[in-house]
């Protein structure tokens, strides 16, 4: 049964604000309603900090947990050394390692996939939080992390820009 545009879009409209709301659900939120992200990271990196103004420049709420030892943080949520950078993010049942756009966590909190989560492993020189003073910005690989341990490419990146 083929659908007319309108009803197509009704329902693409419909299926987006489900998709919110369940976000919404799941994610937890300060009291004033913003998203909180869980940032572990050292107390001396300057890029992870970045990347946290840069989420919160999104609406997110950052609660910074400062450790100088990440190796248990990753331990814990099962990431191996290969798919590891500088820092992880946890925010609602997601964890974001590394320098991932921003726009990438909205996308998946928005889409209520049903994965670990994100990452960028590395630091990527220009990507989000560790963007360079001559204005370099080297292309990336950032991951979908899998539920069962595994890792599957989402997009090439430079910047915060997907290439494709």
């Amino acid at each position: 049964m083929a659908l007319d545009s309108r009803t197509r879009f009704f329902l693409i409209a419909l299926v987006v604000a489900v998709a919110a709301v369940v976000a919404a659900m799941v994610v937890p939120q300060s009291a004033s309603g913003e998203p909180t992200v869980t940032l572990y990271k050292s107390p001396t990196c300057g890029c992870c900090g970045d990347w946290g103004d840069q989420m919160a420049a999104r609406g997110f709420r950052i609660d910074n947990d400062l450790t100088p030892n990440l190796a248990p943080v990753f331990a814990e949520y099962g990431i191996a050394p290969a798919l590891q950078s500088c820092h992880l993010a946890v925010v609602g049942d997601y964890v974001i390692v590394g320098h991932v756009p921003p726009e990438e966590v909205v996308r998946l909190l928005a889409s209520g996939e049903d994965v670990r989560g994100l990452t960028a492993p590395g630091m990527p020189a220009g990507s989000p939080g560790m963007e360079m003073p001559d204005g370099r910005a080297d292309p990336y690989q950032v991951l979908i992390l899998d539920r069962d341990g595994g890792a599957r490419p989402l997009g090439t990146f430079q910047g915060s820009t997907r290439l494709d």
